[in-house]
């Protein structure tokens, strides 16, 4: 009995100091997006009518800032 509560405490002591030293994550040094280091990218489209003017897919990586300006002739809903 004695035996097994040893095993218990030092699987216990163990497991706190793995948690306790276990190396903590350095910040990133990868260089910045053109996104941060520039401004937000920009994207600009026009509809007029039933006709779309402007880029024909909208490409970006997670975490970039981005303004999309939309030009319009008449109300209308848009979905992204």
């Amino acid at each position: 009995m004695k035996q097994l509560l040893f095993v218990a405490i030092a699987v216990a002591v163990l497991a706190g100091l793995w948690v306790y030293l276990q190396p903590k994550p350095e910040p990133s040094s990868a260089p910045q997006t053109a996104a941060t280091e520039f401004g937000p990218i920009r994207f600009e489209l026009r509809i007029e009518g039933s006709t779309v003017t402007g880029p024909e897919a909208l490409k970006v990586e997670q975490g970039d800032e981005v303004v999309i300006e939309i030009t319009s002739d008449r109300a209308d809903e848009l979905h992204l």
